[in-house]
């Protein structure tokens, strides 16, 4: 039996595993996934996040951002300062550089293995997979994401999702500074009900929308979003629009359960994402970190210590998630509405810091 089996290697799951590893507890990191894959991502990691994880090798980084810029209509909000800043990444790499540390750190990882059935007994959690494999361990971690079968298992009825769309575009390091300034590009008044973005890399741009849309509207505002693009910057950006990327981003829920006596949800299972922006890597480092503390200190001072977790969780994270999907609620377009209509700046960039 293990001490922790955590279900899935993303972010969350690699970064709890390796902080529970590194105070010496026994972790089994279980993905479905048989290799590290990319993932659709605009692979954006702010300063915020960087602070959290440390040091990333510069191998991995894809473009250093220094800044963020906000579009609405005519109007552009310049965001310089230094919070504002962080880098792009390629999720596989960014992943696997995650994975390897939980690995170092002596997490146990397998991988090509789906969990398919969770049974919470007395005194231990036994996962089984696909293939009839059986995994036991005092507690259990869900950070398998948006379709989580942690999730399911603690919660009930049908989960909401927004939808992205995305592709990455190649392009040379000349043009990519020329147009977008080597900043988070953050588009808040092309997309009906919801937002789009331009990420700078290496030698290719990530363009993407996101919001509250199906699939098939996600896929139509992507194709608009382009078009602007084009016209905006007199460009003609080649796109196979069958090929391009879709998925899923839960939508918190406050009242879901994020925590049993053995069992907790961090990361995008848990639905952290900022409803406006749709960024959701630093809310998985968090959750992850606070994760493991609840966890070392249910396995010293018994399981009921890790219900704690759920109380923290909601009020330093699900706090301002829920706020965000109120306003985003009432306003639809928040973002827009206060760059477009409120004249002190000031205002403006703190109503943002808090909900975007």
């Amino acid at each position: 039996m293990f001490d922790v089996i955590v279900v899935g290697a993303g972010p969350a799951g690699s970064t709890i595993a390796k902080e529970l590893s590194e105070k010496g507890i026994d972790v089994l990191l279980i993905e479905k996934d048989p290799k590290i894959m990319e993932k659709p991502c605009g692979g954006g990691i702010s300063k915020k996040t960087l602070d959290l994880v440390g040091d990333i090798p510069e191998d991995i980084i894809e473009c250093e951002i220094r800044g963020t810029r906000i579009f609405s209509g005519e109007k552009v909000l310049e965001l310089s300062h230094e919070k504002y800043s962080g880098v792009t990444v390629t999720r596989k790499n960014f992943d696997g550089f995650l994975e390897n540390k939980a690995k170092k750190a002596g997490t146990k990882i397998i991988r090509g293995e789906m969990v398919s059935k969770i049974e919470n007994k007395e005194d231990e959690v036994v996962c089984e997979t696909v293939s009839g494999k059986r995994y036991s361990a005092k507690f259990l971690v869900g950070a398998d994401g948006p379709t989580s079968i942690v999730y399911r298992y603690l919660n009930k009825g049908k989960r909401q999702y927004a939808k992205s769309s995305s592709k990455e575009i190649l392009m040379s390091k000349k043009k990519i500074n020329e147009i977008f300034k080597n900043k988070f590009n953050i588009y808040t008044d092309s997309i009906k009900r919801g937002y789009g973005w331009v990420f700078p890399r290496k030698n290719n741009i990530s363009i993407g929308v996101g919001g509250d849309m199906n699939i098939l509207e996600t896929t139509a505002a992507f194709k608009e979003f382009i078009k602007k693009l084009e016209w905006e910057f007199g460009l003609i950006l080649e796109i196979d629009f069958n090929k391009i990327d879709n998925w899923v981003l839960p939508v918190y829920n406050n009242k879901a359960n994020l925590a049993s006596n053995r069992i907790i949800l961090i990361g995008d299972a848990a639905g952290f994402i900022y409803p406006i922006s749709g960024e959701g890597i630093y809310c998985a480092i968090l959750s992850a970190i606070k994760g493991a503390k609840f966890i070392d200190l249910a396995l010293k001072n018994g399981k009921k210590e890790i219900l704690g977790y759920e109380k923290e969780i909601k009020r330093v994270i699900g706090k301002k998630l829920s706020y965000g999907l109120l306003i985003l609620r009432i306003f639809k377009k928040p973002v827009h509405y206060a760059i477009k209509y409120l004249k002190n700046t000031n205002i403006t960039v703190k109503l943002i810091e808090k909900f975007f």
